[in-house]
């Protein structure tokens, strides 16, 4: 439900405590705590969502295996491949081995994961909205689903309290290990 839906629906039984009876009123009274409750959940939600977009609360397992999918579809693609390379040649290049989390990049030029392909493609980010995943999958040309996921590893995944700098080293290490081998350049044994 959403934050306007559980206001519209707790007005109304707000309406109905008043008219009802004794014995009706208390029902009614533990229904709207428990909407205040969800409300109150909705409002802390929307205060810690991150910029990846992603949510604890998906209703089917099902919603979860097609969400995962999705972004092993896109990290596998050729696509996905070519960015994935792209960026471990972007964070190789990078004078400074430092990653930041949430935002792609500051005023002083430090970038996260993704900015780190903005800025060896000289794409200004400052037009970027961080939070925008499909803008952002559409500017660097990836699917939404591979931009969220980026965003998640690169600014939740890692330890609280994680310094740029080991930022930068796990992120490293994770895109290389997304990286498939190509068999084009494969040595074949004779």
């Amino acid at each position: 439900m959403t934050k306007t839906e559980l206001k519209n629906q707790a007005e109304l039984m707000l309406e109905i405590y008043r008219s009802a009876n004794e014995d009706r009123r208390e029902a009614f009274a533990l229904y709207l705590r428990k909407m205040r409750q969800k409300l109150l959940d909705v409002d802390a939600q929307e205060m810690t969502m991150s910029r990846s977009g992603y949510v604890d609360d998906c209703d089917e397992d099902w919603q979860f295996a097609l969400c995962r999918g999705k972004v092993v579809r896109a990290f596998k693609g050729k696509r996905g491949q070519a960015f994935l390379k792209e960026m471990l040649a972007a964070l190789d290049a990078m004078p400074e081995k430092r990653l930041i989390a949430a935002e792609l990049e500051t005023a002083e030029g430090a970038v996260c994961a993704i900015g780190s392909v903005g800025k060896a493609r000289g794409v200004d980010m400052a037009k970027l909205d961080p939070e925008d995943a499909e803008g952002v999958a559409a500017t660097f040309g990836i699917a939404p689903s591979m931009a969220r996921e980026i965003v998640y590893v690169n600014d939740e995944e890692g330890r609280r309290g994680e310094t740029p700098e080991e930022r930068f080293i796990r992120i490293r290490k994770w895109i290389a290990s997304e990286i498939k081998a190509d068999p084009e350049n494969a040595e074949h044994p004779t």
